[in-house]
């Protein structure tokens, strides 16, 4: 199963029953060391332990036991084994002086771990190998480990010349062993459904017997361009089912619900006989744009195939009965597909997501005869099977008066909250983007009203204000066909927010608008979304006031993150995906007209940058800039000075707001003893803010007025035009501990 920092929702979906699953977690805990760990694949055995495996660059990793107890190469597999409660059985890594990384992991009845995956050392670890040299770049391998972690029961290499990666693996009743991964070429075939290599890159499926000693087959599976195997399951009769992405024109079918690919990269199924020799179904899945399989079931009538889409046009059609959710429901969406082994028929197929990217990512067998499926989300809502939203009642919006000692719940409960505004000079009015449309406030948050409008009748992800006009509002909206309205790209009200009109890029979804200081020009991420359903380009650009382009910059990255320094008229910055900060200037002749002057330094080297803060300096003349990373990390640059550690909190930076001390915002007083705050999820198990005053930084977790700390994380903190000591933040739509 999948894991990382985007993964904050486990969500469970019934093919038979069609009902929203709500899961309480058995644990939850952190696993790695001074390095980077990556979570590929996850198993569990009858006794109820959970199995792990991944890659590790740690030299720290926390061994308990196991097979080997140092790190060999720049990155190794490591594999690890917890009990029901969540503590570690053993903890080993498994590797050479290469890279070598863990992909799948399967449990025999024995207790014992069966893993794949993929290594680029010359001198893996081996035990009775059936092949004892890498044959080409890379191997796939195949090991065993003793249900205690301290004998490494079996190890082998599996390839040819070139790049071979095993990807997934499965063990059935009778202890025989299922690999599954990629493959360039020059295999040795045994008793094959597809003898002849296919294209540019194919699968591969082998059987081992239960002795490790023969290959029962060895196969091909592919067309003539890239098809890549993602998940594999066994049934009882021995069946191997496969599922992964395929970008060929040609592939092998059988009984195909789909026989023609649908465009960009298309998800793949396929059924392989008991004795290997044929395929007993084979398809495509897929829409007009990017479709790609990522967990599979099947049983004896059955398979199941979950993983997600951007294409607006996904095959829903079933002889099952309607889909619990016909459309797609933002950017991408995880699907749920349940297809009959036998003839080929379709029984379901569904869309599965909110407004923003979701994912299902495994599926299994469940107690009433169908599948569950779970998977990740940043949507504030998914769809149930009534087709009510489902969203987390700890989302909304908190505020404190005593400078974040004490938080009290204030309104908009349940929904992701995008963007939270206070118009300058009238504090007690507040807007919020949210998933769910626009809210206003006219009384400091104690009761918001939706805007009734159907330009932001839809997700809002921002919303920004003229600074020489505070009533003139610009919203950065959901504008993909598949949201059920026109498309109108970005809106404009005049008058606050009481009447809209389209503004810029029709057609387009913009994720962030802010003005500029000197108001005569806006800054925006947009995704230029293909109203077909096909691909899109994204840029960060400049617009005038009136919506006219003024140009474009750092284009294919409409995900970076774009921040107004209102310390100069004419200044931005652009964070990138990875690490870098781009500031752009504007300077005589041109002043805010494209192209502007920039520079371009490395903030935040390996991870993207998530947060930015430009404030004075106490050196007159000087910028002083903070920036907040996916990985944690703070760090801060003067001028135009070297950038330099603050510190780092235990999840993504998710923004930085500035808190002035006495004597004065634009003092030098009011600079020195002021502090910046850090807002994301710094104390494990809940939100919370990190205070960086002169002396250590102070760590406020966030709970409601009722004592109950809030699990979401905190997406903003918006203090700038609130007096006092007031600070306002805004939940993210879901935690990892919300209800489902």
């Amino acid at each position: 199963m999948p894991n990382g920092p985007s993964s904050i929702l486990l969500a469970a979906l019934l093919v038979a029953g069609t009902a929203i699953a709500q899961p309480a977690p058995d644990f939850i805990t952190v696993l790695g060391g001074s390095g980077d760990e990556r979570v590929f694949d996850l198993a569990l055995d009858a006794q109820g332990n959970t199995y792990v495996t991944g890659e590790t660059s740690s030299i720290d990793f926390p061994v308990v036991g196991g097979v080997q107890a140092t790190r060999r190469g720049t990155f190794d597999a490591f594999v690890v084994k917890f009990d029901p409660a969540g503590q570690v059985v053993y903890a080993t890594y498994l590797g050479g002086d290469g890279f070598d990384s863990g992909r799948g992991i399967a449990v025999d009845a024995q207790g014992n771990a069966w893993v794949t995956g993929y290594t680029e050392s010359a001198n893996f670890p081996l035990q009775d190998p059936l092949d004892a040299n890498r044959g080409g770049f890379s191997d796939a391998f195949i090991a065993r480990l003793s249900a205690a972690g301290d004998v490494l029961q079996f190890s082998t290499y599996f390839g040819a010349g070139n790049a071979d990666n095993g990807e997934a693996i499965a063990v059935d009743s009778d202890g025989r062993i299922y690999v599954a991964g990629r493959t360039g070429g020059g295999l040795t075939v045994v008793n094959a459904a597809q003898p002849d290599f296919g294209g540019v890159e194919d699968g591969f499926v082998l059987r081992l017997d239960s002795a490790a000693t023969t290959y029962e087959y060895v196969t091909y599976l592919g067309g003539n361009f890239t098809d890549i195997p993602a998940a594999m399951a066994v049934d009882a009769a021995g069946r191997a089912c496969l599922v992964g992405s395929s970008q060929s024109t040609v592939f092998p079918l059988v009984n195909p619900s789909q026989p023609a690919p649908g465009g960009g990269t298309d998800a793949f199924y396929t059924v392989i006989a008991g004795d290997g020799a044929s395929f007993t179904l084979s398809s495509w899945l897929g829409g007009g744009s990017n479709d790609e399989a990522r967990g599979v079931s099947c049983d004896a009538t059955r398979i199941a195939i979950v993983g997600d889409t951007r294409s607006t046009n996904f095959p829903t059609g079933s002889t099952g009965g309607p889909p619990v959710q016909a459309v797609n429901g933002g950017e991408r969406d995880g699907f749920l597909v349940e297809v009959t082994i036998a003839s080929g028929a379709v029984q379901r197929s569904t869309y599965a997501g909110g407004v923003r990217d979701d994912r299902l990512v495994g599926v299994g067998p469940d107690a009433s005869g169908g599948f569950q499926a779970y998977g990740d989300t940043s949507s504030s809502s998914l769809v149930s099977a009534a087709g009510a939203p489902n969203a987390a009642a700890t989302a909304g919006i908190f505020a404190s008066s005593d400078g974040g000692v004490t938080w009290q719940a204030t309104g908009l409960a349940g929904l992701a909250i995008n963007e939270l505004l206070v118009v300058p000079g009238v504090p007690e009015r507040r807007v919020a983007a949210t998933d769910a449309g626009l809210y206003v406030s006219t009384d400091a948050g104690v009761t918001w009203v939706p805007q009734v409008d159907d330009y932001v009748e839809r997700a809002v992800y921002d919303v920004t204000y003229d600074p020489a006009n505070p009533c003139v509002w610009i919203a950065a909206i959901e504008s993909a066909p598949a949201d059920g309205a026109t498309p109108v790209g970005a809106v404009r009200s005049a008058d606050c927010g009481a009447t809209w009109a389209p503004w810029s890029f029709p057609a387009h979804r913009f994720r962030g608008v802010e003005f500029l200081v000197d108001s005569t020009r806006v800054v925006v991420s947009v995704d230029r979304v293909d109203t077909t359903g096909g691909g899109s380009r994204e840029d960060n650009c400049m617009l005038n006031a009136d919506g006219g382009l003024n140009g474009c910059y750092n284009q294919n990255s409409s995900r970076n993150l774009v921040h107004v320094d209102r310390t100069e008229p004419c200044r931005f910055l652009i964070g990138d995906a990875f690490g870098g900060v781009t500031s752009y200037r504007g300077v005589a002749p041109n002043g805010c007209n494209h192209p502007l002057q920039q520079a371009f330094t490395t903030a935040t080297a390996g991870s993207a940058v998530t947060a930015m803060l430009a404030i004075p300096s106490t050196t007159a003349g000087q910028t002083l800039l903070y920036a907040g990373a996916g990985d944690g990390r703070i760090v801060s640059r003067d001028g135009a000075g070297a950038w330099t550690a603050v510190t780092t909190l235990q999840c993504p930076v998710s923004a930085l707001a500035w808190v002035t001390g006495p004597g004065g915002a634009g003092s030098r007083q009011a600079i020195a003893s002021g502090s910046v705050i850090a807002s994301g999820c710094p104390t494990l198990g809940g939100p919370g803010i990190v205070e960086f005053a002169p002396d250590a930084p102070i760590v406020t977790p966030l709970t409601d007025d009722t004592g109950a700390a809030g699990f979401g994380g905190i997406r903003d903190i918006n203090l700038n035009l609130l007096a006092n000591t007031n600070l306002t933040s805004r939940l993210s739509s879901l935690g990892a501990d919300d209800p489902l």
